[in-house]
C-alpha cells in the first residue's frame, strides 16, 4: 500500500485553533477575529436590551406604586412584588456588568483586526487573538454559529456557512447548547 492511500484510509485528525489559524494566520486572524466582535457585539445587544427593559418597567411599575400610594388607592402588593422581581433579575444576573464585558471584549477583537490592517506582527497579533481567547466568558455555541455564517458571508465564504436549525436561532442567547455541533453547507465544524 503507498503512502497516498494510507492518507485517504486513515481518518483526518482534527485540527485545533491555533493550528487552523497558523495554516493561514492573515486571512484566519481576519475570519476568527471578525467572528468574535460579531459574536461579543450580539451578546452585548442582547443583555443590554433585557437591561434596559427591565429598568424601564421598574420605573414605570415604581411610579405607578407611588401614585397610588399618594392617591391613597388600596392594591394587594403582587404589582409591587413584580417590579421587586424586576430589579432583583437584572441585580442577579449583573446585565449591565455582563454587557460591558462583552462590548469590551468586541473593541478589542476590532482593535486587533485594525492592527492587521495596519500591518503589524503577525505572530504578535496571534498570542494577543489566543489572550483574548482565554478572557472570553463561555460562549453560546449556536450564537457563535450565526457569528460564523456572517463572517462567512462578509468575507465571500458562503460554502462555509454552517446551518443552524430554527430551536438554536430562536433560542442562541437563552442557552448555551454545549456539545452542539452544527453541519456546514459543504464540510463541518471542528470544535
Amino acid at each position: 500500500m503507498s503512502d497516498s492511500q494510507k492518507q485517504e484510509t486513515q481518518p483526518m485528525a482534527e485540527t485545533t485553533g491555533a493550528e487552523e489559524r497558523a495554516a493561514d494566520p492573515v486571512s484566519n486572524l481576519e475570519f476568527h477575529a471578525g467572528r468574535c466582535e460579531i459574536y461579543h457585539q450580539a451578546r452585548q445587544g442582547f443583555l443590554g436590551a433585557w437591561h434596559r427593559a427591565l429598568m424601564g418597567f421598574a420605573v414605570l411599575g415604581g411610579n405607578g406604586i407611588v401614585f397610588m400610594w399618594i392617591r391613597g388607592l388600596q392594591h394587594d402588593g403582587t404589582f409591587t412584588l413584580i417590579v421587586t422581581c424586576a430589579v432583583m433579575l437584572d441585580l442577579v444576573f449583573a446585565l449591565p456588568a455582563r454587557a460591558k464585558t462583552h462590548a469590551l471584549l468586541a473593541s478589542r477583537f476590532a482593535g486587533l483586526r485594525a492592527a492587521e490592517l495596519r500591518g503589524a506582527d503577525g505572530k504578535e497579533l496571534l498570542a494577543q487573538l489566543d489572550e483574548l481567547y482565554g478572557q472570553e466568558p463561555p460562549s453560546h455555541v449556536a450564537l457563535d454559529a450565526i457569528a460564523h455564517n456572517q463572517m462567512c458571508n462578509g468575507l465571500g465564504r458562503p460554502n462555509g456557512c454552517l446551518v443552524v436549525p430554527l430551536r438554536y436561532r430562536l433560542l442562541k442567547n437563552v442557552f448555551r447548547f454545549d456539545g452542539a455541533t452544527f453541519e456546514g453547507v459543504t464540510r463541518k465544524l471542528a470544535s
